[in-house]
């Protein structure tokens, strides 16, 4: 290859008599010749695949700044559905930063780029490339494979003209088969190409590159970064506080449209064939409704326009506890609509929708109970005779005996006695034959009712969560021996209804010889959990109550079955 300096020195020698300023014009000349020589010829153009991507947040004029982390925030995309009295839907609709913030740029010079990551489109994928040249007409046409650009066996190598200006566009609808690429109608030229009639749900990406001119004789890399056209939406569906499972779900959005034909020329998109898209989550076929989850995710493509307001529509729900599809509790809800949701087009979005239950009081397998996050907690005792809510109310200020219950030794079903005063405790699993996270009631020992059992550490610690706490009545001051103060309470308020509460008996411990110690003082209540030892929850004066295992005592073998305890019980299947 002949360099600029070649020309000059011949030029100089032979101009010497001239003025400095012909000679230059002569240098600069040959230079020029010596450019006009590199770039004619044929020029062969090679794929530098950046990736693909969706729209950035910040292209919504939204976005804030937590942490150095950006997030999405707007005020009209959470919202709260309150369904049947009983549940409310809350939903938050958040667009996703783009993995690539990347923008499709084409390189008209020969440097050597090193290959980036292909981001978000993954091997494989195949996608195609035309090739217009200065006055839109077409010129070529190739089939490329992800990850296999330079194998020529599969994509011939792509030879064009040095010196001339040329137009690239690419799509692709992330597929892994190269018949499967849509054809182009009147492809003849840039400005009539278009793909047509591309269903709504097709995840197309698209690229058209600025004009290039090419240089003959060497390798032209072409940057390609791919733009998805239409939205992306990952629904998450989460049932898991109201402690059921989801059974069956219909589900879908509008509006979506079923077609779209997309120019080529600018990406102009016409949308038509008006209607919506089902959302279907994938669940487990049986009859064994505990085997279903409680979380169900769908991805879904949605070809929506700047013009229209997205109605999330539950058409219908049924959520479920038990062994078989008749049998257990169940809800069952028709036509939930979370409306107002707005999807801009090429965006990626998490469609997040948790199904909480509402706190409040209610009557559950007949016993008066109150729901705190979804964990449904009777308001006695057990052992309390009279649960009539006026007769005998279960918070009233200060606390009376008629509410303390009875005192249980550890994994036995039946309560101290007079003639059930030996010392003892039930054996490993008594209470619970499942775990601190998956509990499972053991019939043959657990005290409480049918629908109810006896709660783990874990659950006693999320009701301290979310609830605040107050203490009422007489509260003593020092722990007293062989009695106590009767009239002190430790209330759990809800957060959510404060008008919603537990309140719990500070009842103190009762000895295997038959004694009440430190009533007033501290309230001691069972769980049915097991590590090292068995757990209890203590209640003292403190308030807030730490939710923490500050309130978490171990009870060794001995004092477990020597000390008696309050026990309250937690539903085993809530509704």
């Amino acid at each position: 290859k002949k360099k600029c300096s070649d020309y000059l020195l011949p030029h100089l020698t032979k101009a010497m008599a001239l003025s400095a300023g012909l000679s230059l014009v002569f240098s600069v000349a040959s230079c020029r010749s010596a450019e006009t020589e590199h770039v004619t010829g044929t020029a062969e153009v090679k794929i530098n695949f950046k990736g693909s991507n969706y729209e950035g947040i910040a292209e919504l004029g939204m976005q804030a700044s937590t942490g150095g982390v950006s997030q999405y925030q707007s005020p009209d995309q959470h919202r709260e559905i309150k369904i049947d009295n009983d549940f409310i839907v809350v939903v938050d609709l958040v667009p996703q930063k783009t993995t690539l913030e990347l923008q499709a740029t084409a390189s008209n010079t020969n440097n050597l780029k090193a290959a980036t990551a292909p981001g978000l489109l993954p091997n494989d994928i195949c996608y195609k490339l035309l090739v217009y040249d200065n006055n839109g007409n077409y010129v070529a046409e190739r089939d490329y494979i992800r990850g296999k650009e330079n194998n020529t066996a599969i994509t011939p190598a792509l030879m064009l003209d040095g010196g001339q200006t040329y137009t690239f566009v690419s799509y692709c609808i992330n597929t892994t088969t190269i018949a499967s690429l849509p054809s182009v109608v009147n492809k003849n030229t840039l400005a009539g190409a278009v793909l047509s009639d591309m269903a709504g749900t097709t995840d197309l990406m698209y690229f058209k590159s600025s004009p290039i001119t090419l240089q003959g004789g060497t390798n032209n890399y072409l940057d390609i970064v791919l733009k998805h056209m239409f939205s992306q939406i990952t629904t998450t569906l989460d049932v898991s506080q109201t402690g059921y499972k989801i059974h069956t779900i219909d589900a879908n959005i509008a509006p979506h449209y079923n077609k779209a034909s997309i120019q080529l020329v600018d990406g102009v998109i016409t949308r038509n064939d008006l209607g919506s898209t089902p959302i279907q989550f994938t669940l487990p076929a049986g009859d064994v409704i505990d085997l279903y989850p409680n979380t169900v995710n769908n991805v879904s493509i949605i070809d929506n326009d700047m013009n229209n307001t997205t109605v999330f529509n539950i058409a219908s729900i049924r959520l479920g506890v038990g062994n078989k599809v008749t049998g257990g509790t169940s809800i069952v809800n028709k036509n939930i609509k979370i409306e107002n949701l707005k999807v801009t087009p090429g965006v990626k979005y998490n469609l997040n929708i948790n199904l909480v239950p509402v706190d409040t009081y209610l009557t559950y397998m007949g016993v008066p109970a109150a729901r705190i996050n979804g964990q449904i907690w009777m308001r006695y005792n057990m052992g309390v005779t009279n649960m009539d809510t006026v007769a005998n109310n279960p918070d009233q200020d200060p606390q009376i005996a008629a509410l303390y219950g009875s005192y249980y030794f550890w994994g036995l079903k039946d309560p101290y006695s007079a003639t059930n005063n030996t010392q003892k405790s039930g054996p490993v699993g008594a209470w619970n034959s499942g775990n601190n996270y998956a509990p499972v009631k053991n019939q043959t020992y657990d005290p409480c009712p049918s629908g109810f059992r006896v709660p783990t550490t874990n659950e006693w610690l999320k009701l301290i969560e979310y609830t605040t706490s107050e203490n009422i009545g007489k509260w003593d001051a020092v722990p007293v021996d062989f009695g106590g103060s009767f009239g002190a309470g430790k209330v759990l308020r809800s957060k959510k209804n404060t008008s919603v509460k537990i309140t719990l008996p500070i009842a103190g411990t009762f000895h295997a010889a038959a004694h009440v110690d430190y009533r007033g003082y501290i309230g001691n209540y069972w769980t049915s959990t097991e590590s090292s030892n068995v757990q209890l929850i203590r209640f003292s004066a403190e308030n807030p109550v730490p939710a923490t295992s500050a309130v978490v005592t171990s009870i060794s073998t001995t004092d477990k079955s020597f000390n008696q305890y309050s026990l309250r019980c937690i539903a085993d299947t809530p509704n």
